[in-house]
């Protein structure tokens, strides 16, 4: 797990070319809940 604000790298699989970054985004923070790691964001 990265410092706040640092850039990391994720790979999502089954992302389709008509995908929004926000439904990628999405699928990505379903991934990591699972191995209990911090969700991706945007600051407010």
């Amino acid at each position: 797990m990265g410092l706040p604000g640092a850039l990391q790298t994720y790979q999502v699989d089954d992302v389709s070319p008509g995908y929004s970054s926000l439904e990628m985004r999405d699928m990505l923070n379903e991934r990591l809940e699972e191995p209990g790691q911090r969700r991706v964001g945007f600051p407010p």
